[in-house]
């Protein structure tokens, strides 16, 4: 589980002192080690991405043999912190968990109160009871 957190375009403001390319390579690499793990990464909306840098970001998931993918709301949890640009309905979630499938995930969990281990037991056994 490695989180990359949010879209490039906003990655240097979501995380100061991390790097797009890196976090990628630190999925990749996970894989290319241990080719039989299941790898997972997570993703917030809400803080003014665009569809196009959405689909960038699955594509860049996808391209790092990511299997697990989680898509939540941004939520702002403090003052110090990014305010939020927007709040997604749960129908936008819901369409950009069908974009995510068509990207062959193997597995999608996507919704406002989603986070990073949402659901981690179960995702997983419907990844096992699926190669079966």
């Amino acid at each position: 589980n490695h989180n990359i957190e949010t879209v490039k375009k906003n990655f240097s403001k979501v995380r100061k002192y991390a790097d797009y390319k890196t976090s990628l390579n630190i999925l990749k690499s996970a894989k290319s080690l241990k080719p039989d793990i299941y790898t997972k990464s997570g993703f917030m909306l809400g803080l003014g991405e665009g569809r196009k840098e959405i689909v960038e970001l699955l594509s860049d998931l996808k391209e790092v043999d990511c299997d697990i993918v989680t898509i939540g709301q941004y939520l702002r949890p403090s003052e110090s912190n990014l305010p939020v640009k927007k709040y997604y309905r749960p129908e936008e979630f819901e369409s950009i968990k069908e974009l995510a499938e068509s990207f062959n995930f193997k597995a999608v969990a996507s919704g406002i109160f989603v986070r990073s281990s949402y659901g981690a037991g179960i995702i997983l056994d419907g990844i096992l009871n699926k190669n079966k």
